[in-house]
């Protein structure tokens, strides 16, 4: 798609030049063609071609301290250890698996007297020490040896899928958490200059009231109005070190309460771009790390049941042993005996009461089940992309608006900002508007939120989050 997008855009650019050609020519035009035209189509069909998901806005490249915080949660973020001390374990589980290839050795050594009673015979007393030496390997067991150390590396393998999955998620959820942090902050800031002017109101309103020139309603009406903003400003102190504490716990790193306090305007064109010209392959979803994970598991149950099968079959293994002790022969007693041994052994577990086939049809389900669940992911995953793909569209079509209106009312604003400078209109008045004019900014930036949280969604659906670089760093 992307091919014939730039092919098809080339060649509008070459046949608009050839056009404008042919038309100087035919006024008789000397001077050449101005190149901008040509300049601008070129430079919009690069950048288009060349915008990647690294270039999208998202809150880390707002706000650098985010990133930071990042980076040590990959090392100090609860979920992020607990899952890489799974890993850990599927690591020392593959090693065990893989020792079954290494030769077993045993040995051991007793210190003791034995008696020898004999019905036609002497009874013989010895006493002394005997000790052995022992070595096996299994030769040939069905495919289980093998079959089991494949398991273990697909255990790791997943282990290392979920621990990228779980940063990526607690990744999401910490922007989310920090981009709330900001749109308290800025509504704090906005509260508690609403309270200055109340503050600052006060001593004339009591000297209205007092002087009759105020009735006790709007008088009252104006006390609970000051009250409001305290009691407001409280609960977006306390909702902010609820957000600070469960950030903290999550991330294993402090935030700073008093951070930023403005959500800056999104360039809305090159998500657009972004969006329309991302092509995806009609299986893109196969590399995804659930669907993997999801293929990985299907395969250990093959590798389960290749085990379970060798269980009822009979299996070869080699084995030599080197043994000393004193045993008694015809010329003397309690001589020094040395036994060697070395060959094939073979074991066969004939009859287990049906516990095989039992193990052979559990495995079957499970990877059955494990077959459909495989269907439904793939259906969720596609309804996924769809679904934030559409989001992120309409949010991006919304923001863009609602930009637009902002951008008019601020300017209404400032107009009487000016006016209340040139003394045209009364502070009163001025300070209503103000309270309608952060009521906007506070939409507008809740508005941008949503936008960065829409294209963090997509990227996270797609598996092309760049925040994964930071995991391990």
């Amino acid at each position: 798609m992307n091919i014939s997008l730039s092919f098809n855009k080339i060649l509008l650019v070459f046949t608009l030049v050839i056009t404008l050609l042919q038309f100087s020519k035919l006024n008789g035009i000397e001077k050449s063609i101005d190149t901008s035209i040509l300049k601008n189509a070129v430079l919009g069909l690069e950048q288009t071609k060349g915008i990647s998901s690294s270039d999208l806005p998202l809150p880390e490249k707002l706000y650098p301290e985010l990133k930071k915080i990042f980076i040590e949660a990959g090392d100090k973020a609860p979920e992020v250890i607990k899952n890489k001390i799974l890993q850990e374990i599927a690591e020392e589980n593959l090693k065990v698996a893989k020792s079954q290839f290494y030769p077993r050795l045993s040995t051991g050594v007793s210190f003791g007297a034995s008696s020898t009673f004999r019905a036609e015979g002497e009874t013989t007393n010895n006493f002394g020490s005997s000790g052995s030496l022992g070595m096996s390997r299994p030769l040939y067991h069905w495919g289980a040896v093998h079959a089991n150390i494949d398991s273990g590396k697909l255990n790791y393998k997943i282990s290392s899928r979920i621990i990228e999955q779980s940063f990526l998620g607690i990744i999401q959820d910490f922007r989310e958490d920090y981009l709330e942090l900001i749109i308290n902050n800025i509504e704090l800031r906005n509260i508690k200059l609403d309270e200055g002017i109340l503050r600052d109101d006060f001593d004339l309103k009591k000297s209205e009231f007092e002087s009759g020139r105020l009735s006790g309603e709007d008088y009252l009406s104006f006390q609970i109005s000051l009250e409001e903003s305290f009691l407001k400003i409280e609960r977006l102190l306390f909702k902010n070190k609820n957000i600070a504490r469960a950030f903290e716990y999550a991330s294993g790193v402090k935030i700073n309460l008093a951070g930023p306090a403005q959500i800056s305007p999104i360039d809305l064109n090159i998500i657009k771009q972004w969006v329309e010209t991302k092509d995806l392959s009609e299986y893109w979803y196969s590399n995804t790390r659930k669907i993997l994970n999801q293929q990985d598991k299907i395969t250990r149950e093959d590798k389960n049941f290749i085990m379970a099968r060798a269980q009822q079959l009979p299996n070869f293994n080699f084995s030599a042993s080197l043994s000393q002790s004193f045993a008694d022969t015809a010329s003397s007693n309690d001589v020094q005996t040395i036994n060697a041994f070395a060959g094939v052994g073979v074991g066969w577990n004939i009859f287990d009461g049906f516990a095989t086939k039992a193990r052979k049809r559990t495995v079957l389900a499970r990877k059955r089940l494990l077959e459909q669940s495989m269907n439904d992911l793939e259906f969720n995953i596609l309804e996924e992309e769809s679904s934030t793909r559409r989001e992120l569209l309409l949010d991006s079509d919304s923001l863009r608006l609602s930009e637009k209106l902002f951008s008019l009312q601020k300017k209404q604003f400032d107009r009487l900002v000016e006016d209340q400078k040139r003394g045209t209109i009364a502070l009163s008045e001025l300070n209503i508007s103000r309270q309608g004019h952060f009521k906007q900014e506070i939409a507008i930036s809740k508005l941008r939120v949503k936008m960065l949280t829409s294209i963090a969604n997509y990227l996270t659906v797609l598996e092309e989050d760049p925040a994964i670089t930071y995991l391990g760093k």
